[in-house]
């Protein structure tokens, strides 16, 4: 199967999620329109940029006002390519959920764009030190945290995480903080974060959410957690276009 037909299978199961919750509330219709609607003149080739655009700033705001009236949570900046679907993977699709997070964890959001998952662990109780490399974003984030008064819950952090002076090991010592959970998406720079994170794993040993994009740098990745005791307890297929995506739970349990 190729990875574009991957993509729309993943997909389908949303399609028939979003279907029978239509109507209940406006942000099932406006997915609905995003999944099903939308990739139709995709396929057809015709020109979609008019329809990106309001499919974009429909989905956006029924996110936003979703997430304000059903979890409490204040979005009101979404910067960055990648931050509405992050919000719909994180809240919605619920795609990360496969780790409990509670009050006592602190959580380590790498690659936190404008600051999704840490809102989430945040609003749950957990401390979170978040880094995103991206300024647009990270501004965005820290008006997030401001808007939901997380001050004392988020650590925001604008840099490139690797594995000297950005690296897991440092922030730990930075933050004072000791990680129980660590989310990490930033883009092909997973292997530094783990060459850069060996005291806080051999130590620690937290459970880590891990988004690889190609089977090399997710073997890459394992090479580093595997002698530290760690297997991957669940993985999801995310059929991301041209490319092998898959997001990992990691665990030394």
């Amino acid at each position: 199967m190729s990875t574009k037909a991957k993509a729309y299978v993943w997909r389908a199961p949303k399609i028939f999620e979003a279907y029978k919750l239509y109507g209940k509330h406006g942000f099932y219709k406006s997915l609905l329109f995003s999944t099903i609607f939308y990739p139709i003149p995709v396929l057809l080739k015709l020109p979609t940029v008019k329809i990106r655009k309001y499919k974009n700033r429909l989905l956006r705001k029924e996110v936003v006002n979703y997430l304000d009236k059903k979890k409490g949570i204040k979005v009101p900046e979404v910067s960055g390519p990648f931050a509405l679907m992050g919000l719909v993977e994180i809240f919605l699709m619920r795609l990360y959920d496969f780790f409990d997070v509670t009050k006592n964890d602190t959580v380590y959001d790498l690659g936190a764009t404008v600051g999704e998952y840490s809102l989430k662990c945040a609003k749950m109780g957990a401390n979170v030190v978040a880094v995103e490399l991206e300024e647009d974003p990270y501004l965005s984030m820290k008006k997030n945290i401001t808007a939901n008064k997380f001050e004392q819950k988020i650590i925001p952090f604008n840099c490139r995480v690797d594995g000297k002076e950005n690296s897991i090991d440092a922030f730990a010592k930075k933050t004072n903080t000791i990680p129980t959970i660590i989310k990490m998406d930033i883009e092909g720079d997973e292997e530094k974060a783990l060459e850069g994170a060996k005291n806080t794993l051999r130590k620690h040993k937290p459970k880590i959410i891990l988004e690889t994009h190609s089977k090399k740098l997710e073997e890459g990745c394992m090479s580093i957690l595997g002698p530290e005791g760690y297997r991957i307890l669940k993985k999801i297929d995310m059929g991301a276009k041209n490319k092998e995506t898959n997001l990992l739970f990691v665990s030394a349990e």
